[in-house]
């Protein structure tokens, strides 16, 4: 019945259903208070309907002053002094147009009859005082508790606007960093090993076009992960030969587990650039599922140490990329550990719980 109408409950603002509520309430409350002191209904009810749109008219010039000199959210004396101020004056002037009203009509407070004379003054006055500093209590705590609502809402505003942008400029540095490495490779086999050098290119084409393809999108899947790492490998097989032996395996489970994109690439290039090729370079990637966690090991043959050497000399992006993503995507539902196996291989395991964050 009321879906179709203009004016909706719900739809109204907060502070003005509290007002609607507030002032229906005491008028309710004013009627029968004003039937005893007049000793009479119709003068109660008459008396309400003017008083009290004359008392929300006033409260909205309150309303204006409290704005005007109250922009924060801390009590000081100046503010505690603009609203008792305030409000002592208000009541001074409800009680007047009451007794302007009484003396135009002719009206007699008859319940104070057997009273002393100051409580005709007295008490009408300190009972609009208390309603005043009321209200005016009621609007200054709700207006401190909306601004820290809009604080906390623009906060999270920012904080979403910087994650967006952090996120941006971690995958922007992250594939210029890739593509760096593999024309690096490609330069230097172009004098000596020509069909090495085309057969890169044909495997860097291979590999970008990929990521181009997941460019936009944040999260894949391990097998579409796992799609980019073996184009990639397959562009260093062929720069390396029989000095580079990949083996993969992967629980079938996992495939269609989901993750960010590069992750894996990250941790596999982190192998072939720090791994250590003397006697042959080897990787294997195991992936698969342990305790509801999405399970990644990398292991290379090298040793910590002389990853520690390298990146003295360079700053490890790769490494430093990878953790701030997992910080974002995964908040504290992660496990990265790099550490030796034995004395001549080095492991990268990664331990991911649920699905990425969209960041």
């Amino acid at each position: 019945m009321f879906s179709n109408s203009p004016f909706s409950w719900n739809k109204t603002p907060s502070f003005l259903r509290s007002q609607i509520i507030l002032w229906s309430l005491l008028s309710i409350v004013a009627v029968y208070e004003r039937r005893y002191i007049y000793q009479s209904l119709p003068i109660a009810i008459i008396l309400t309907a003017i008083i009290t749109p004359c008392m929300i008219f006033f409260t909205y010039y309150l309303r204006k002053i409290y704005d005007h000199y109250n922009s924060t959210k801390k009590i000081s004396f100046k503010s505690v002094g603009i609203v008792s101020t305030c409000c002592i004056l208000t009541s001074i002037i409800t009680y007047l147009l009451v007794v302007i009203i009484c003396n135009f009509t002719g009206w007699t407070m008859s319940g104070f009859s057997n009273g002393l004379t100051y409580d005709r003054i007295f008490l009408p006055v300190t009972q609009y005082f208390l309603i005043y500093s009321g209200w005016s209590l009621i609007y200054l705590w709700g207006k401190a508790v909306l601004q820290i609502q809009n604080e906390e809402l623009s906060l999270l505003r920012i904080q979403a606007e910087k994650t967006r942008i952090e996120l941006q400029n971690l995958r922007i540095q992250l594939n210029p960093h890739l593509l760096f490495n593999s024309l690096n490779g490609i330069k230097q086999e172009i004098s000596n090993n020509p069909s090495i050098a085309v057969e890169m290119i044909e495997n860097l084409s291979i590999f970008i076009r990929h990521s181009l393809t997941d460019i936009n999108n944040i999260t894949i899947t391990i097998l579409q992960e796992m799609e980019a790492v073996e184009a990639f490998l397959s562009l260093h097989q062929a720069r390396f030969e029989n000095s580079l032996k990949c083996t993969t395996s992967i629980e079938k489970d996992a495939l269609s587990q989901k993750t960010i994109c590069f992750l894996i690439q990250t941790l596999v290039e982190n192998a072939l650039k720090h791994g250590n090729r003397e006697h042959g370079l080897e990787i294997d990637i195991n992936i698969g599922i342990s305790d509801n966690k999405l399970k990644i090991d990398i292991q290379n043959t090298g040793t910590l140490e002389d990853i520690q050497n390298k990146q003295r000399e360079h700053y490890p992006i790769g490494l430093d990329n990878l953790r701030k993503r997992l910080a974002i995507h995964y908040p504290n539902r992660h496990q990265f550990e790099l550490y030796q196996l034995n004395d001549k291989n080095v492991v990268a395991t990664l331990l991911l719980e649920g699905d990425p964050c969209q960041g």
